[in-house]
Order: structure tokens, then sequence, then C-alpha cells
């Protein structure tokens, strides 16, 4: 492996190492040349008509991995990845992201800002001088945030990009990250690579997940009319072959957000969540 690659192709690698092979967005002002090593990682540029719409197809892309998931398509992504501007950019697309947060949908927010430098009062706030008033916003819909420029130390900012990659697929929430566009080619050590992404959960104490079975069975026992109801955290969190097989013994009602990954053979209603 080259011994450094630009910082940008380290993002895009990870990414491909969670079998994202779209990246979503509309070139920016800030990113454009984290565009120009888009081919050279393997992955697809999605260029959309405005970042909003950007935002859903990348919810989308996800979801639809999802999908694959539950028809045993091995080569699924585990996430979509996003890209926008600084300010307006992620400004649009702040609808969408919040929606996958609300409904537990993997999805990884890069945004290029001004280089650091430029990072002082200038025409893209919010006419305040209040610079990282949009990374606060992103706060509130992301479950982990990266910041490149607050961080200072290149490695760090990328082992916390590892970090919140494992984050966004074990917890199945967006996750954001701000990287200003004068290090966006900065070379860094592509030995970091070498080591893989942790995206498979714990496993659980087997004392613990043995009694919690034993409680659930004997509920079940009691129950003299027992109903599964299953909604859209089946699939996030690899619950479909148990979701399933529970399905087929007891009569069972889906909120609309497991629809379509749900075999619905046994199904009694449908609820809108």
């Amino acid at each position: 492996m080259t011994a450094a690659i630009p910082l940008v192709q380290y993002l895009f690698r990870r990414l491909k190492e969670l079998r994202c092979h779209s990246l979503h967005g509309v070139p920016g002002d800030f990113f454009l040349r984290a565009l120009d090593h888009v081919d050279a990682t393997g992955l697809r540029w999605v260029g959309n008509a405005n970042e909003i719409c950007a935002g859903y197809a990348t919810d989308g892309y996800a979801r639809a991995g999802y999908h694959a998931v539950a028809r045993r398509t091995v080569a699924a992504p585990r996430v979509g990845a996003l890209f926008t501007t600084y300010g307006v950019g992620e400004l649009s697309a702040s609808n969408a992201v919040a929606g996958s947060y609300a409904e537990s949908i993997p999805l990884v927010h890069l945004v290029g800002t001004p280089c650091q430098s430029a990072m002082r009062p200038i025409h893209h706030t919010l006419a305040d001088g209040r610079m990282g008033v949009y990374a606060e916003m992103a706060k509130q819909i992301t479950c982990m945030q990266t910041n490149f420029h607050e961080s200072g130390d290149h490695l760090e900012a990328l082992q916390a990009y590892d970090e919140m990659l494992e984050t966004c697929v074990l917890r199945s929430k967006p996750v954001y990250a701000s990287i200003p566009s004068d290090l966006m080619e900065v070379p860094v050590p592509a030995s970091m690579l070498e080591k893989p992404l942790r995206v498979q959960p714990s496993p659980n104490e087997e004392a613990e997940e043995n009694a919690v079975v034993d409680d659930v069975v004997e509920l079940l026992s009691a129950a003299e009319r027992p109903l599964l109801i299953a909604d859209g955290l089946c699939y996030p969190f690899d619950f479909l072959p148990q979701a399933n097989a529970l399905a087929q013994l007891l009569p069972t009602r889906r909120f609309l957000s497991v629809k379509g990954v749900l075999d619905e053979s046994n199904l009694t209603a449908s609820w809108r969540a």
C-alpha cells in the first residue's frame, strides 16, 4: 500500500470498507478538490439537483441496503454517504438527515468547510459571525460528529472519524464530519487503513441473555392471546431472521416502516407509525 494518501481518499476508502459505493451530493465551493479523488477510490459520484434531494437519495440508498440484506445480498451497503458544502448546502440537506435520524438510518454526512485560515466571520454565517453554528445544529440530528478543524491533529481526527463510522453502523444513526477545504489533500499514512473498522456488536453476556430469553418464553407461554408487533427497527439491528421466525409462530401486526422486509404471510394488520 502507498505510504501516504490524501486525507479525503482515506475518508472515501473507509466508506468503501462499509460497502458504500456511491457518494451523493451537489458540488460545492468548499469541497471541489475532494471530488477529484472520487474515481481513484472506486466510489461513484451521484450528483443531485439540490442538497435536500441528495439527502433523501442517500437515505434511500441506505434503506435499499437493508432490503438487500433481508434478501441475503452479501454486497449490500452498510451506510449511505452524503457530501455537501458548508452552510447553505448542509442546511438544505438537514431535513433529510433529521428523517434518517428519526427512522434509524445509517447515513454519513460529510461537509466541506472554508479553509482553516478563513474560519473567521465571513459571508457564509447567519450574518452574525458564528462559524460553528451549523455544526451545532448537526448535533441535534446526528449521533456523533467529527470536526477536522477543531482537532488540530490529523491522525487523531482520522481515528475519531473511524470511531464515528463504527458508531454510525452500530447505532444505525446519521453522523456528521466537517473537513476544511485546505485539509482535503493533506497526506496521511495509508497504513491506518490496515486496521479494519469494528462494526460487529459486542456479544451479550451469556447468562444475562439466557435470563432474558427465559423471561420472554415464560411470558409468551402464559399469554392467552399472544401478539407480535414488528416495527422498522427490525432491520437496522439485524433482527430480521428472528422476527420472521416469530412471525410464523404468532399472529403478527407490523408498522408500515417494516413493509417489504418482514414476511407478510401471517400478518393480521398494518399500522401507520
